[in-house]
């Protein structure tokens, strides 16, 4: 009886060496899955003085040895008198080439959805690395906090304002991003403009960028964000988009509903369309118009 147990764990032996050899070749071809991630994404927009709206995303996502390219429209009016809000969307994965950005000037051609766009800036860009770390890097190039902004999409006219464009590059998957909620806006007047971010999780951070200056923000919430002297406050919103990933963002992109996992398509978004005033050391408010969001990540 006492003999028969060391007897049997030469025979063990290979199966469990085999075992661990397969865990750890599997470690590795997850590990070299994650690393072999790279998403860029432009964001681009354009709000008339009266109140109407239009964002362009144009991304391109290479995994598992596929590439997708996406792009897509959103154009939104605001509720006016007894009309009510009407947000219309448009998609396609056959976005072709994506936006040109120059230091100068920006512009999109995008012959699948009707668009032809350009955007000149009247702010410096802002760049920063946001995430750096063993799982990857997430690089947001503000490339234009503030731009002059026209925008021509087919069945929805000619749309002339104050724009703003963006660029974020991924390297970590966004389903094992350090957050459990997104913040984010941008806000733009002829007299002034400003640009902000709040990550909430395991790496919690935040930036406020106001007229060129970094700020420190005091809050940062539903009603706008504050800093030492100054502030946006958010009034008057309408809702350009609201729900699940999988049925707003995505829901026209079946490429990468077959890649992501079902959390991420549980992720709720909500983007708004605000009145807004900034006020600073005291003087007047300037009045202008913020686009800002709110990203909740599913369980992951």
């Amino acid at each position: 009886m006492v003999s028969a147990t060391p007897a049997a764990l030469p025979a063990d032996e290979p199966a469990a060496r085999s075992g661990t050899r397969a865990l750890s070749l599997r470690r590795d071809i997850l590990k070299a899955l994650v690393i072999a991630f790279k998403l860029t994404k432009h964001y681009l927009d354009c709000v008339t003085p009266d109140g109407r709206a239009f964002i362009g995303y144009w991304a391109r996502l290479d995994w598992l040895g596929v590439r997708v390219v996406y792009a897509s429209t959103i154009l939104h009016d605001r509720a006016r008198g007894d009309l009510e809000p009407r947000t219309t969307t448009a998609s396609t994965v056959r976005g072709g080439p994506g936006p040109v950005l120059g230091a100068a000037r920006a512009s999109w051609e995008c012959a699948p959805l009707g668009l032809s766009g350009s955007w000149e800036p009247t702010a410096e860009p802002i760049d920063r690395l946001v995430l750096d770390d063993a799982d990857g890097t997430v690089r947001w190039h503000c490339l234009m906090p503030r731009a002059r902004a026209r925008v021509r999409v087919e069945g929805g006219g000619t749309l002339e304002g104050l724009g703003y464009a963006e660029t974020v590059e991924l390297t970590v998957a966004p389903w094992n991003l350090p957050i459990q909620e997104l913040r984010w806006g941008r806000f733009g007047a002829e007299s002034g403009w400003a640009v902000w971010f709040e990550w909430a999780g395991a790496r919690p951070q935040r930036l406020l960028v106001e007229n060129g200056r970094e700020r420190a923000p005091v809050s940062l919430g539903d009603e706008g964000v504050c800093w030492d002297d100054g502030s946006v406050g958010l009034g008057e919103s309408s809702t350009i988009r609201e729900g699940a990933l999988g049925m707003t963002a995505l829901a026209g992109v079946a490429p990468l509903r077959k890649l992501v996992p079902p959390a991420v398509l549980g992720t709720r978004e909500a983007k708004w369309l605000s009145r807004a005033r900034m006020t600073r050391g005291g003087t007047a408010p300037v009045p202008g118009w913020a686009i800002h969001e709110v990203v909740r990540f599913g369980s992951r």
